[in-house]
C-alpha cells in the first residue's frame, strides 16, 4: 500500500510540475508578445516622426528658402532615428486642365504621340468640359473649375482610357495660372510649348542637368518666344513622396501634396495624404 501511495504522490508532483511548466511557458509567450508589441509601436512612432520631420524640412526648403524643386528632389535627409529620401514634383511644371490655354492642351496631346483624336479636338473637348457649368449671377468673379481632379479626364467624351492614362502624368488641377515652369516641366510638357524646336528642348535639358543660380534667367532668355506660356513665379503646389527608413530598417513610404498657405500664421498645408506602405 505504501509503495502505491508513494507512486501516486510522485505522479501528482510530476503533474503539478508539468502544469507549472506550461503556465510559465504561457506567461513567457505573453510577456514576449507584449515586448514585441511595444517594440513594434516604438518603431511606428519613429517612422511617423521621421516622416513628419521630413515633410516639414522639405516644405521649409521649398516655401521659406524658396529652393527650386530640382534642388530638393532626390535629397536624403539624415536624422537621428534614420533617413528620409525625397522625391518632389512641381505642379507648376504640368499643364492645368482648368487654367492652361488650348494651344498647350493640343500641344501636349501631340507631344505625347497620341492619335485617337485630333489635338485641337482634344483641347476643345477639355475646354467644353471645364466650362460646362454656367456662371451664377452677373457679379460672380470666376467660374467653378470644371475638373476637380485629373482622374476626371477619363470621363471626357471621345477620349480612350489608354490616352487618359498617358496624359495624366503631365496634367494637373493644382496649377491654376495655367503656365509652365520650364525648370521643372517634364520633357513631354516642354515639347507641348508652341514653336519650341527639339534642339532648343535639348539646350533646356542641358541647362537643367547642371543648374546654376542663373537657371531661371537663362531659361527665360532661351525661351523668349514662349514667354506667354511660361510661369514667372515659383510653384505653390508640389507632389511629394517620402521614403522613411529607421536605423532598425523599418520603412514607411508616404505620398502627399503641399500647397503654400495664404495666411502668415501657416507656411503650407497638406492635401491628398496617402500611406503607400
Amino acid at each position: 500500500m505504501r509503495g502505491g501511495r508513494d507512486g501516486f504522490i510522485v505522479v501528482a508532483v510530476l503533474g503539478v510540475l508539468a502544469l507549472l511548466t506550461g503556465l510559465l511557458g504561457s506567461v513567457s509567450l505573453a510577456v514576449r508578445g507584449e515586448v514585441d508589441a511595444v517594440l513594434t509601436a516604438s518603431e511606428q512612432v519613429r517612422l511617423e516622426g521621421l516622416a513628419q520631420a521630413g515633410a516639414a524640412l522639405v516644405a521649409y526648403e521649398l516655401y521659406e528658402l524658396k529652393r527650386p524643386a530640382f534642388r530638393v528632389n532626390g535629397r536624403e535627409i539624415r536624422l537621428d532615428d534614420g533617413v528620409v529620401r525625397v522625391t518632389v514634383e512641381d505642379e507648376a511644371g504640368k499643364i492645368d486642365l482648368n487654367g492652361s490655354a488650348p494651344v498647350l492642351l493640343a500641344g501636349l496631346y501631340r507631344a505625347a504621340g497620341l492619335a485617337d483624336l485630333e489635338p485641337e479636338v482634344f483641347a476643345a473637348k477639355v475646354v467644353a468640359w471645364r466650362e460646362r457649368y454656367p456662371t451664377a449671377g452677373a457679379n460672380r468673379e470666376r467660374r467653378e473649375p470644371g475638373f476637380g481632379s485629373v482622374g476626371e479626364l477619363r470621363w471626357l467624351p471621345g477620349l480612350s482610357a489608354s490616352d487618359a492614362a498617358v496624359l495624366s502624368e503631365f496634367l494637373t488641377v493644382l496649377n491654376p495660372q495655367g503656365k509652365i515652369a520650364p525648370a521643372t516641366a517634364p520633357v513631354t510638357v516642354l515639347h507641348a510649348l508652341p514653336g519650341l524646336m527639339p534642339q532648343t528642348v535639348d539646350r533646356v535639358l542641358r541647362l537643367r542637368e547642371a543648374p546654376t543660380d542663373r537657371l531661371a534667367e537663362d531659361l527665360a532668355n532661351l525661351l523668349r518666344d514662349q514667354q506667354a506660356h511660361l510661369a514667372v513665379k515659383a510653384g505653390r503646389c508640389f507632389r511629394i513622396l517620402l521614403d522613411a527608413t529607421t536605423n532598425a530598417q523599418s520603412r514607411r513610404r508616404i505620398r502627399f501634396t503641399t500647397v503654400k498657405a495664404a495666411q502668415e500664421q501657416s507656411l503650407y498645408y497638406t492635401t491628398a495624404y496617402e500611406t503607400v506602405f
